[in-house]
């Protein structure tokens, strides 16, 4: 039974949960400007981008 409702609500939840983090963004962009479309041109909204983990592994090669 449990499941059933976690299976419909899951699409509800993700989906507020990304229309906060938008909302967030744009409230982000408003109070640091540049300096934040800055850092969000280098980091993922959600995950982190594909170069930053490259970068990672680089890094951590003996």
């Amino acid at each position: 039974m449990a499941d059933h409702i976690l299976r419909e609500l899951f699409p509800i939840i993700v989906l507020a949960y990304v229309l906060l983090a938008y909302r967030e963004e744009r409230d982000m962009i408003g109070k640091f400007g540049e300096r934040y479309e800055e850092y969000r041109r280098r980091v993922g909204m959600f995950f982190p981008r594909r170069d930053g983990w490259l970068r990672l592994i680089e890094e951590a090669r003996p």
